[in-house]
């Protein structure tokens, strides 16, 4: 439907534009090669209508100028009534009559046998309105003796331009205006017509369709697009709502994917730490038996505690980021003094660091305020927070960690003296399994980590209602710090 209306609409603007180059081209063709009232009927009867009495005198008496001699005064004065100029001759141009001139003088001339005056008659007999100049224009009438039936000669009369205007019919390029003021309209309406339908039936429902996008690049892939046109908009609604189903589906089979694998690994997880642990618990039995054992066997049992022990870790840390992500994360927070609470930490903190060869520098005073917190998750925070210091700082540097209140919130940084994080890595740093640029050092404590730390961290603060961010500088070091609201 809209196809077939912009070839319509194509067909009447074209149409328009005809009747507006046909009638300019006419308009010019009047402006540029002809005077319009040398070519209007009208103005010539109305001349011969004003010089008819001379008319009617010239073809009874103009038979030669003897008979025509006592009538000059009288052809004078009547010409002179009508305000134009006129002139009479013989056919071979001899002029017997001029009503700028004496009648009396001129016929007698003639009868003198005088040399006659010319009338030119190649320029001036023609029995069409001319222009001759000076605002006059001329028209020519033969002159037929009422006696013989025979023409005698021409009369040629001169009118000014202000009688011809006066004369002349008021609709002097009426036809190329009209075409011009016709098709000029209808572009017009054409114009302001399409313009209503294009925004009605174009405009409104894109709009409408750009509505629907943003709404499901906000995530809401229900909302239908319903368009009860049958044309070509009809069409790209149909389209755009199976685009829409798809998207919801594939949307949908995502979820239910996601969903499914974080519940295998939380159960994956959750099963394993069974094992882990009665592994564990033989290995620490073994461990407190170690005079019975050889140096060969203890040995093996260090082996096995270190590696069951990260293997717990990193079960744990799993196990929270799938819990986290299907929000089944524990977080009870709960009013706590944070002196106490930090200070346990910050000694537990010093012990690790300081088994790692790196110096650690502990608070200077921790403000003893009200928070509302999880002991057990703010100690997995710092713990996150302080392995990845570690692992990032070579042998002989230093982790600090500081605690200060600041406008109504108790801010804690944990900072280093590392490698710094890569500029590339920075955006994608609290995200799940990134473990960005691998760091380079002969004297660093620990290879690369699971890449769930820091994402652990950042969901267990923000349960907590606070914040956490990092500044970092290469070959510097990185300080990382969140925020907890004061209780109450």
């Amino acid at each position: 439907m809209l196809e077939q209306g912009m070839k319509r609409m194509l067909l009447l603007a074209s149409l328009c534009l005809l009747l507006i180059v046909a009638g300019s081209a006419m308009l010019y063709g009047e402006l540029r090669y002809g005077d319009p009232l040398e070519k209007s009927a009208a103005i010539v009867n109305r001349v011969t209508a004003q010089a008819s009495d001379i008319m009617v005198l010239l073809e009874d008496y103009a038979d030669n100028a003897a008979t025509l001699a006592p009538y000059g005064d009288q052809l004078g004065s009547m010409a002179k009534e009508t305000g134009m100029r006129i002139k009479a001759a013989f056919l071979d141009g001899t002029l017997y009559f001029d009503s700028d001139m004496d009648a009396g003088t001129l016929l007698d001339g003639l009868l003198r046998g005088e040399e006659p005056l010319k009338l030119d008659i190649i320029t001036e007999s023609h029995y069409r309105l001319q222009h001759v100049g000076g605002g006059v224009y001329s028209v020519a009438l033969p002159v037929v003796s009422s006696k013989t039936g025979i023409q005698t000669g021409n009369a040629v009369i001169y009118a000014p331009s202000e009688l011809i205007k006066q004369w002349s019919p008021s609709g002097a390029h009426a036809l190329p205006l009209w075409l011009i003021g016709c098709g000029l309209t209808g572009l017009i309406a054409l114009l302001l017509f399409y313009a209503r339908t294009i925004k009605i039936y174009i405009l409104r429902p894109v709009m409408i369709l750009r509505s629907h996008s943003e709404a499901i690049l906000q995530g809401n892939y229900n909302e239908s697009a319903v368009h009860n046109r049958d044309d070509e908009i009809g069409e790209l609604y149909g389209v755009f709502d199976q685009m829409r189903t798809e998207i919801r589906y594939l949307h949908e089979s995502r979820l239910r994917k996601d969903q499914a694998q974080k519940e295998l690994i939380t159960n994956i997880s959750h099963d394993l730490k069974t094992p882990l642990a009665v592994a564990r618990a033989y290995t620490e039995l073994m461990r407190g038996e170690e005079a019975a054992l050889s140096p060969s066997v203890k040995e093996y049992v260090e082996v096995m505690d270190v590696h069951t022990r990260k293997m717990s870790a990193l079960i744990e840390d799993l196990m929270l980021h799938a819990m986290s992500e299907l929000g089944q994360i524990s977080v009870k927070p709960e009013e706590i003094y944070s002196r106490e609470l930090f200070q346990l930490m910050a000694e537990s903190a010093a012990s690790f660091v300081i088994a790692h060869g790196i110096r650690f520098r502990p608070p200077s005073s921790v403000p003893d305020v009200l928070i509302r917190g999880d002991a057990v998750r703010l100690e997995q925070v710092i713990g996150n927070l302080i392995a990845n210091a570690i692992k990032h700082t070579e042998r002989g540097g230093t982790i600090s960690m500081d605690i200060i209140l600041d406008e109504g919130k108790l801010v804690t940084t944990v900072s280093d003296t590392g490698q710094g994080i890569s500029p590339e890595d920075m955006p994608f740093l609290f995200h799940r399994y990134y473990q960005g640029s691998p760091a380079k050092g002969e004297d660093l404590v620990s290879g690369t980590g699971n890449g769930l730390g820091l994402s652990i961290c950042k969901h267990i603060i923000e349960e907590h209602g606070g914040t956490i961010s990092f500044r970092s500088e290469k070959n510097k070091g990185t300080a990382f710090t969140f925020t907890l609201p004061l209780s109450g």
